[in-house]
């Protein structure tokens, strides 16, 4: 009798880490596609100008290529990781002062600018979950 066993990919101290990683690459992705490719109907919608919208979207589009770099690095690197919870903070802390200080935004903008707050304030709880996970498991 032959048993044959298949492992799967062992899971690494840096996996849910890793996953956060890949959840803001598709989101953060989109979003700077979305608002370079129509940034003339959002900012219609959003209240927003169009070279805002622009200056965002390439933003956005840059971060994107920072996270593709740092999720792909074996091992992951911290500091890189860092600088990417340093722009998320600072794109929440962006955001609230927005949605705090700029009368442009129509509703719907604001409702955006509000939402995208909390969801990039999410990723960074994970992202700083992700972190401390990693350092339990090196130590």
């Amino acid at each position: 009798m032959n048993l044959t066993i298949t492992a799967s990919e062992p899971r690494t101290s840096d996996s849910f880490l890793r996953t956060v990683l890949r959840a803001d690459i598709v989101a953060t992705g989109v979003n700077g596609l979305v608002y370079v490719a129509a940034a003339v109907p959002l900012s219609t919608l959003l209240g927003s100008s169009v070279p805002l919208l622009l200056v965002l979207g390439t933003i956005l589009l840059a971060v994107t290529v920072l996270l593709i770099i740092t999720q792909r690095g074996r091992p992951l690197s911290l500091p890189l990781v860092g600088t990417l919870m340093a722009i998320n903070t600072i794109w929440v802390i962006g955001s609230i002062a927005t949605a705090v200080f700029a009368n442009w935004l129509t509703p719907i903008g604001l409702g955006w600018t509000i939402a995208q707050a909390v969801f990039v304030l999410m990723v960074l709880i994970a992202e700083i979950v992700g972190v401390r996970r990693m350092r339990i498991t090196a130590a």
